[in-house]
């Protein structure tokens, strides 16, 4: 949390991502598609910087109501408006989030009210 990232987020990324880690489906601990971002350390320490990024990145899909969404959109298929990131979005609060725990899903993966 140290971040300001909600653990159980991250926990809920990485479980959908990596399969909990393993490695024979994926070595992507957290969905970072990049050659040199390899191992846990790398990929949780880009995973962690990303919200603020797309915030810069992104202005003008956020602020319009369902911030999370529009978060696992951009984090998917790097828009907020595919319809791949948008299903990505339900099968993660369907899936993985509730998975991981009970607390209602986020507004944004800084979020911390419920972990």
């Amino acid at each position: 949390m140290s971040a300001g990232i909600n653990p159980a987020f991250a926990l809920a990324i990485w479980l959908n991502e990596s399969n909990a880690s393993n490695y024979d489906i994926s070595c992507e601990d957290f969905g970072i598609h990049n050659p040199s971002i390899v191992g846990f350390n790398a990929q949780i320490n880009r995973f962690l910087s990303l919200p603020d990024a797309y915030r810069a990145s992104f202005p003008a899909c956020f602020g319009r109501g369902d911030d999370m969404t529009a978060f696992l959109r951009i984090f998917k298929s790097g828009n907020c408006n595919d319809q791949a990131g948008l299903d990505y979005a339900n099968d993660i609060k369907k899936g993985a989030w509730t998975f991981v725990t009970t607390c209602p899903f986020l507004n944004y993966p800084t979020d911390t009210s419920c972990y």
